[in-house]
């Protein structure tokens, strides 16, 4: 398999090559770099990290972000900055005084990760004085913490099965006068078809590391939503997979309602333990657990069966009293 010859590894976004993610010449050589950094992560992490406590974030999308950057939103929502580092990353930290490695994967297609300028809100408003060291990487260290963020501007690997959109902007762009797209057709080659199979064979592996290594805990949140478009991004719609291989480990997965002033999002992985599932339960990511720091455009927000991550607590799970 040469994946220096992938065409098109990913399920169609809305709009196709109509919409904003469209530069698909810069998604290949990223998601071609995402697939050499999961390779890579499992034997560096017993290699270095092997003693420390380990946390994996991978976040996929960047909804808020997108939204604060274009001021699509109120800046009383500045607190969305946590979609890319939620606050179980701090509550993490403080769980015991062990030495800690966080390893957070971002994936997501938002061409502003494109400007080598830009600098991710948190890198802005967390207390922690991250360095950029690469190309949309970037990492905190001191003597008992290491967090180490890797950004890859691509969307999340998948199997194409709707055969009559591919047809349909295949069409489309073979009666294009001139094509600016980086593509000629959305039919996923058999490279593509492997590539996607050897990458979540990585990722199986990657994920196999939260029941073998009892100090690896790893949480997947999606940002990805569209705005009045429903059918597209509704349980892992677009990458199936990761969703399949999250219930198979027992692993806590979220998605997130485009609501811009909500603060929680929603389990829809199987997470359980014995008779305990907590499937559906939502999950506040941004604020602390007595709510004491909201600010004011949500105080008259309902809510129900709020929970954050605590790794104090039984199943990493608190229930807030409200």
């Amino acid at each position: 398999m040469n994946i220096n010859n992938l065409n098109h590894p990913f399920f169609i976004y809305p709009r196709g090559f109509m919409s904003e993610y469209n530069n698909y010449n810069l998604y290949r050589k990223e998601v071609v770099k995402l697939y050499k950094f999961i390779d890579k992560l499992q034997l560096q992490i017993e290699l270095k990290h092997n003693d420390n406590d380990i946390l994996i974030p991978l976040i996929i999308g960047s909804s808020m972000e997108d939204s604060l950057i274009k001021f699509n939103t109120s800046i009383e929502n500045i607190f969305q900055f946590r979609q890319l580092f939620p606050n179980y990353i701090n509550n993490f930290i403080k769980s015991n005084l062990n030495k800690k490695f966080i390893q957070i994967i971002i994936i997501s297609p938002d061409n502003f990760f494109s400007d080598q300028s830009y600098r991710p809100f948190f890198t802005l408003y967390e207390t922690f004085d991250f360095v950029l060291t690469n190309s949309n990487e970037y990492v905190y260290q001191n003597e008992l913490i290491e967090i180490k963020i890797n950004i890859f501007n691509c969307p999340v690997p998948c199997t194409e099965t709707r055969n009559k959109l591919i047809c349909k902007y295949d069409s489309i762009i073979t009666g294009l006068e001139t094509n600016p797209y980086d593509i000629s057709s959305y039919t996923q080659t058999q490279i593509d078809l492997e590539f996607i199979n050897n990458f979540y064979i990585k990722i199986d592996k990657l994920f196999n590391m939260s029941t073998n290594y009892f100090n690896v805990t790893i949480i997947i949140n999606s940002w990805v939503n569209f705005k009045n478009l429903d059918g597209y991004s509704e349980k892992y719609n677009m990458f199936p997979k990761i969703l399949k291989l999250a219930n198979q480990y027992n692993i806590i997965a979220t998605e997130w309602d485009f609501i811009d002033e909500l603060f929680y999002t929603k389990i829809i992985s199987n997470y359980n333990f014995g008779n305990k599932n907590y499937n559906g339960i939502n999950i506040n990511y941004v604020f602390n657990e007595y709510l004491t720091d909201l600010p004011q455009n949500l105080i008259d927000i309902n809510f129900k069966d709020l929970y954050i991550i605590d790794f104090n607590s039984e199943h990493c799970l608190k229930k807030l009293i409200l």
